[in-house]
């Protein structure tokens, strides 16, 4: 397979659509750095050399922890660790980031850092292609490394787009809702070699986690009347001391299986009297919201939370179709005396009709989904969500847009794609794949790259004129008649 684009064309259509959407509504867009519109391209001057960063992982010799362990019953019962029962191993780490935007395996590193390394992801770890965690560290604790220009950190996420063919879910999405929600994580694509080792194209990401390069929230002290903190959704909340809070208890969150867990203040920084303090400010949100007068304006549930958030997260998710999203991976943070806020985003390698299971195009999908039940019960949030719909397809969802941010990625990656797919390309077959790692039904499974950027805009498309058309449909929801009498159902 040769990946060869008429860059011509690409250029000439991206500047279009440029003037156009320089046109349009951009007010409160946030500036944001896009890798592919950084380098002209990233096609190599020969079978060595690339213009994208490159990442290289030395084992030292040492097995990578954190591969799933299968039960009996083909369930994931744990991960693995290493020879001293921790779920990191320390390695070394090299990234070759020249200046001159020309890297080679073989020349000289531009950072070299010790790392804590581990395999990462939920139903990710199941696939070859494995994802990673990086925590670079040195003799006295943290290293922090500003990486690919993304800032100063220590924790870094390596993405390897399995399951996602088009190889670009994750720095599309990321980088069109950037533009919006605020602390949304950089990405940058990058190769990825282990022990001298290609392993294809990868997505180095930032984490999500306080500082002023992340989430950048006031970090909490002891004499703190007021406590900044990260929580996420997930199913495997219970690893950081899951919150009891009055959703969760009185049954009117639970039929997600999930429950809330604690990203900051971290699991060893986690005071009984902080855990405590989230549990309560969640709880007097949710009190609010599910009480009869969670419409007031002074008392009810605007009085917690960051109405605009919500609002814009709903709005990404429909469009984009999220899966988990609610179920796993979802993120909301306060800063001290501040209002609930939804975000930063995270993990879109489902999107867009890329879940295991097929998921429709043509009906509302979280619109049952436990707070959204009872926000869509008030006509104003309806109001909110139409307007930024409207709003949003007017520039970073207009159709025109992001047809031409996915062919100027794809001309951006070039051979890197043929590259990534000489290691990776049995996996358009479906019949050499076991379910966990490919689409159901196997009809569903692309055969080539070109045909899982069509299937992408496709979704792009028919979703968009979609929710276009019924939008308003959101009216039902608020409406007396379905409302009168049973606001807590």
């Amino acid at each position: 397979m040769k990946n060869k684009v008429i860059c011509i064309l690409v250029v000439v259509g991206a500047l279009f659509v440029s003037f156009m959407f320089t046109s349009l509504d951009q007010k409160a867009l946030f500036a944001r750095v896009h890798q592919h519109r950084m380098i002209t391209s990233a096609q190599p001057m020969d079978d060595e050399a690339t213009r994208l960063p490159i990442v290289s992982i030395d084992t030292q010799g040492k097995k990578i922890p954190g591969e799933p362990v299968i039960d009996q019953e083909g369930n994931v019962s744990g991960y693995t660790v290493n020879e001293l029962g921790e779920k990191m191993s320390e390695m070394e780490v090299s990234i070759y980031d020249d200046e001159t935007m020309i890297n080679r395996i073989n020349n000289k590193p531009t950072q070299v850092t010790k790392s804590l390394v581990r395999y990462r992801g939920h139903s990710s770890r199941l696939f070859s292609k494995k994802g990673y965690l990086l925590r670079f560290v040195q003799d006295d604790g943290d290293h922090d490394l500003d990486v690919m220009g993304m800032g100063k950190e220590s924790e870094w996420v390596l993405h390897g787009p399995f399951l996602d063919k088009t190889l670009m879910r994750n720095y599309l999405c990321m980088n069109v809702i950037g533009q919006v929600m605020p602390f949304t994580p950089d990405v940058r694509f990058c190769r990825l070699y282990v022990d001298g080792n290609y392993q294809g194209l990868y997505l180095m990401m930032e984490s999500i986690r306080r500082g002023e390069q992340r989430v950048n929230i006031k970090k909490n002290s002891d004499d703190d009347l007021y406590i900044s903190y990260i929580i996420r959704m997930d199913s495997d909340s219970k690893n950081q001391k899951a919150l009891d809070t009055f959703g969760y208890y009185t049954f009117m969150t639970q039929d997600t299986n999930t429950r809330f867990g604690v990203v900051y203040p971290g699991t060893k920084n986690l005071k009984d009297e902080w855990k405590t303090y989230i549990e309560d400010d969640i709880s007097r949100f949710e009190k609010a919201l599910y009480s009869y007068d969670f419409m007031d304006q002074q008392n009810g549930y605007r009085a917690y939370i960051d109405v605009d958030s919500f609002v814009d997260m709903y709005v990404f998710m429909e469009f984009f179709g999220i899966s988990d999203f609610g179920r796993r991976s979802t993120y909301l943070y306060k800063d001290g005396k501040g209002k609930l806020t939804m975000g930063p985003v995270w993990d879109f390698n489902n999107a867009m009709d890329n879940f295991f299971l097929k998921q429709p195009t043509d009906t509302m999908q979280f619109h049952d989904l436990y707070w959204y039940r009872m926000l869509l019960k008030d006509e104003d949030f309806v109001n909110k969500v139409i307007h930024r719909y409207e709003q949003l397809r007017k520039n970073v969802l207009d159709e025109a847009y992001l047809y031409s941010y996915i062919d100027e990625v794809c001309a951006f990656l070039g051979t890197e794609i043929d590259k990534n797919f000489e290691v990776w390309g049995y996996s358009f077959d479906a019949s050499l794949l076991p379910k966990t790692e490919k689409l159901s039904p196997d009809e569903r499974n692309v055969k080539s790259w070109e045909e899982a950027v069509v299937q992408m805009k496709t979704y792009i498309h028919e979703r968009g004129t979609w929710l276009d058309e019924h939008i308003d449909t959101l009216y039902q929801y608020c409406h007396d008649s379905k409302n009168k009498d049973s606001l807590l159902k």
